[in-house]
C-alpha cells in the first residue's frame, strides 16, 4: 500500500511496511520516527493525499483520494458506524457530517438542523414532509369555536402556537368562545424521532357577527306580536342585547329569513 502526497510543487511517494509485533517495536524506532515525520510533512505541505495500491497520484480536486485500482480483492472505505442513540450524543455535529446508522441501516448526514438519510433507504430517518395548517371557519365570529387542523406525512408530534398565549400539542385543537385577542397567525410545527419540519402558518381573522331582525315587534327571538313595524333591530350574541338600527322605509308583514356572508337576516 502506498500513501502519496501531491501538490503543484511536490510529488512524493512513501512506502510504509507493516509494523511487527509490539514486543519487537523497539527495533523499529527509526521507521516510527520516519512515519511521524512524513505525517507532519503531509499536514504541512501537501494539498491532497492519495492512498493507492499502484502509486496513482491523487486527483488535484480531492483532499483525500482512495484508489482501489490494482487491489485484489477490492476493498472499500468504512464510514463511522453507530446507533441512533450514539449519533444523537455527538456534540455539536458539523454540517455534512456523515455516519452509518446501525439502528436504521442507513447512511445519514447532518444538515445543520436534522439527521437526513441518504435516499433510497427503507429504514431511513426523515423528518415530516407536506405539513399543512388550516383554520375553520375563517373569518370566525367572536364567540364561535375556531377549529385548527394539522396534517403531515410521517409526523408523530405536533406543536401549535398562536396569539393570546395559545399553545397546544394536539394535531387538531379547538378554541371555544374565541375573542378578538385570538386573531393573528397560528404556527404549526410537526416532528418525529428524526427532527422537525419547517413550521407552517395560518392567519385567522376574528369578526363581530350580528344577527339582524328587520321589521315587526317583539325582537326577543320568540313569536312576534303587536302591530307591524318598520323597525330594524340588531342582535349581538356576545352581549345578548338588541339594538335599534335605521328603520325600513315600510313596515313588514310576512317574516322571511336569509343568510348572507355568515349574517342571518330576519325580515317581517
Amino acid at each position: 500500500m502506498k500513501i502519496i502526497s501531491s501538490n503543484h510543487q511536490y510529488n512524493t511517494i512513501q512506502y510504509f511496511p507493516f509494523l511487527p509485533q509490539i514486543s519487537k517495536l523497539k527495533n523499529y524506532f527509526p521507521v516510527l520516527f520516519f512515519f511521524v515525520a512524513t505525517l507532519f510533512y503531509f499536514s504541512s505541505f501537501s494539498q491532497c493525499v492519495g492512498i493507492s495500491a499502484i502509486g496513482t497520484p491523487p486527483d488535484n480536486s480531492a483532499l483525500l483520494d482512495v484508489d482501489a485500482t490494482g487491489m485484489n480483492p477490492k476493498k472499500g472505505v468504512l464510514i463511522p458506524r453507530m446507533t441512533t442513540a450514539e449519533r444523537n450524543a455527538i456534540p455539536s455535529p458539523a454540517s455534512s457530517l456523515l455516519i452509518y446508522n446501525t439502528t436504521t441501516g442507513c447512511f445519514e448526514f447532518w444538515d445543520g438542523s436534522n439527521w437526513i438519510a441518504l435516499q433510497p433507504c427503507a429504514g431511513g430517518c426523515i423528518p415530516p414532509t407536506g405539513v399543512t395548517a388550516v383554520a375553520t371557519p375563517n373569518p370566525v365570529c367572536a364567540g364561535q369555536t375556531l377549529n385548527l387542523s394539522g396534517s403531515a406525512i410521517g409526523a408523530t408530534s405536533w406543536s401549535w402556537t398562536g396569539p393570546n398565549g395559545f399553545t397546544s400539542t394536539l394535531q387538531n385543537p379547538t378554541i371555544p368562545n374565541i375573542t378578538a385577542a385570538g386573531a393573528g397567525v397560528y404556527t404549526l410545527t410537526a416532528g418525529n424521532a428524526c427532527g422537525s419540519a419547517t413550521a407552517t402558518t395560518t392567519s385567522v381573522t376574528v369578526t363581530t357577527c350580528l344577527i339582524y331582525a328587520i321589521g315587526g315587534s317583539g325582537g326577543s327571538g320568540g313569536a312576534m306580536s303587536g302591530p307591524y313595524l318598520s323597525a330594524n333591530e340588531a342582535y349581538n350574541p356576545i352581549t345578548n342585547t338588541w339594538s335599534t338600527k335605521m328603520a325600513m322605509p315600510t313596515p313588514r308583514q310576512v317574516r322571511a329569513a336569509a343568510a348572507v356572508n355568515g349574517i342571518i337576516y330576519v325580515i317581517g
